[in-house]
């Protein structure tokens, strides 16, 4: 067996795992709405944003704390927003660590367990 055919069974058992179904779900209702739509990328501007604070000055400002508040709020008058934030959420250390084991297969990275 190749590594494409271990590839494809690998890319079967994402597709079963409920994490990324819960996800897939949820980009589909939020997909379906404009206003979450926007929220999302207004959502992704500011993860930049404190994302580069953070590594210019060790901290995050006020202003994009006051602004991940605000998201907080607009997660529960959006609830496609929030569902697909927390979906999203939940993913993630799933994501993690399938790619902690694939960069230790290659020698790379981190393999924390």
């Amino acid at each position: 067996m190749s590594i494409k055919d271990d590839a494809n069974i690998f890319a079967e058992a994402v597709k079963k795992c409920p994490e990324v179904i819960q996800l897939q779900e949820a980009n589909k209702i939020l997909m379906a709405n404009e206003a979450s739509r926007k929220l999302l990328d207004e959502f992704r501007i500011v993860q930049v944003d404190a994302y580069n604070e953070k590594m210019q000055s060790g901290d995050v400002s006020q202003a994009t704390k006051e602004k991940f508040t605000r998201f907080t709020k607009l997660m529960i008058e959006h609830p496609e927003f929030g569902n697909y934030l927390m979906a999203e959420q939940k993913f993630g250390p799933v994501w993690e660590e399938v790619m902690n084991i694939i960069n230790g297969a290659v020698g790379i990275g981190s393999t924390s367990k």
